[in-house]
Formats: structure tokens, C-alpha cells, sequence
């Protein structure tokens, strides 16, 4: 598999079945062996480096929807690096609810945007090349 479908793969493992219950930063068990499948990807490819950003509703003020949507991907980061993925390798951000999928306050709408979303980058594309 070449390394765009890897990446691919690899960003739809991290971006489903990423959603918090309200007001917390547990990460849920689906999401886990998601994480866990994504350990052994990463693994294997150590010049991949995620960029991890929490998530939250509309529900709450701006100071805690801030500081939960950190925690969030805090957790995430912390999983990956118990399960032997470089710190280094994982950057961490937090915008509270300016960055939702959808708009809106019914229920179903407020369980999506309370996630994280992952980017994935391949560092070896910003490496200068040798010899030239």
C-alpha cells in the first residue's frame, strides 16, 4: 500500500467513533481500539506525526468549552504516547465550539461536535532533500 492510501486509512481510523460524552474527556471504547489499531500503523511508519484538536457543543462557557476541547486531545495524546508513540511526533490544540460539523442545539448535533479531529502529516514532504 503506498504511503497516501496508508494516510488515507489511516485519517478515516482516527476521524470516526470520536465522540465525548458531555462535559467529559474520557475517550470512549470504540474510539479506543481505533486508537489502538492506529498505534500499530504509526508504528510503522514513524515519520507520520498527527496533529490531535479537541473538540466540544455550544453547551458551557468559553473558558471551560476551551480548557475541556484541550483535555480532550490531551487524552488522545496521552494514549498514543502510553502505547509508545513519540511525544514529538504529537501536537495538540483545543477550540472549544468554533469549529463544529454541524450547527445547531438538538442532541445528535451536539454528540458530533463534541470530538477530536486528527490530521495527519508526513514530515519526510518539509525534510530538504540531499544533494541538490
Amino acid at each position: 500500500m503506498d504511503i497516501t492510501h496508508i494516510i488515507q486509512a489511516l485519517y478515516d481510523l482516527l476521524n470516526a467513533d470520536n465522540q465525548f460524552a458531555t462535559n467529559s474527556a474520557e475517550i470512549n471504547p470504540k474510539y479506543m481500539k481505533r486508537l489502538a489499531r492506529a498505534v500499530e500503523i504509526l508504528k510503522e511508519h514513524p515519520y507520520l506525526h498527527l496533529i490531535i484538536v479537541g473538540h466540544t457543543d455550544v453547551i458551557g462557557s468559553n473558558s471551560h468549552n476551551q480548557d475541556l476541547s484541550l483535555n480532550r486531545a490531551n487524552q488522545v495524546s496521552r494514549y498514543f504516547q502510553v502505547y509508545g508513540i513519540d511525544g514529538s511526533r504529537l501536537t495538540v490544540d483545543g477550540v472549544a465550539d468554533t469549529d463544529p460539523l454541524f450547527e445547531g442545539m438538538q442532541p445528535q448535533v451536539r454528540l458530533v461536535n463534541r470530538r477530536v479531529s486528527i490530521e495527519i502529516i508526513d514530515i519526510r514532504r518539509f525534510q530538504p532533500q540531499a544533494g541538490g
